[in-house]
């Protein structure tokens, strides 16, 4: 009986010991303390650059399917239409259709006060760019200056450049151009309340984000492409 009893006791210890060990040494589940509508915000973009990435495997499933239709000739037309259209994505050819326009002042009260920005800062601009294409920018064209894949926004002396170019102090004018009108709508919602806005009035800038409309214009890039 006495064994019994002692079998049994240890036994229990030994259960008791394995769930303390697992309490204290398996990983306990981290929870996602992010607002609902962070989680949806997040979940929303996801949706969108999915969407872009079908749209762009549908665009180059056509076009190669053009390439096995199609006759010599026809071949030809195709590729001269293909490299008309990679001209335009990468910024090389002006742009006119949907998107939307940003324009960008000095704050009165710094004017009064003599706080008079003469240049955007390069770190503020980098991170309004960056939140541009974030949130649906096709291309975007600064004060005159297409943005391409090489671009750069950097200081060179005193003055901030684009494309090794000073760009003008504000008030300057941004075209963005999007996919869509309702893209465009989508941007301008968000770039309403992006940081990248609230650092430009902590630099004592003022910013006005027009309506979307179907006949934005960037102008074409103009250098080195190197």
């Amino acid at each position: 009986m006495k064994t019994f009893l002692f079998t049994v006791l240890f036994c229990l210890f030994g259960f008791l010991v394995a769930v303390q060990y697992n309490t204290v040494h398996t990983p306990q589940e981290v929870r996602d303390t992010r607002e609902t509508w962070e989680i949806r915000q997040a979940l929303a973009e996801e949706r969108e650059q999915h969407s872009a990435y079908l749209e762009q495997i549908e665009q180059q499933t056509a076009l190669l399917t053009q390439y096995k239709r199609a006759t010599t000739d026809e071949t030809t037309q195709v590729l001269t239409d293909t490299v008309t259209q990679l001209e335009q994505v990468a910024g090389l050819t002006p742009y006119n259709g949907p998107g939307i326009t940003v324009h960008i002042a000095p704050a009165e009260e710094a004017v009064a006060l003599g706080l008079e920005a003469s240049h955007i800062p390069v770190t503020t601009l980098q991170r309004f760019v960056n939140d541009m294409y974030r949130y649906g920018a096709r291309s975007i064209d600064i004060a005159g200056e297409r943005l391409i894949a090489t671009s750069a926004i950097r200081t060179i002396g005193d003055v901030t450049t684009v494309n090794s170019r000073a760009i003008q102090k504000p008030p300057l004018t941004i075209h963005i151009a999007t996919t869509t009108l309702e893209a465009a709508e989508t941007l301008r919602q968000r770039l309403v309340v992006s940081t990248a806005v609230e650092s430009l009035y902590i630099d004592n800038l003022t910013v006005q984000i027009d309506a979307p409309s179907q006949n934005t214009t960037l102008a074409p890039y103009v250098g080195d492409r190197n």
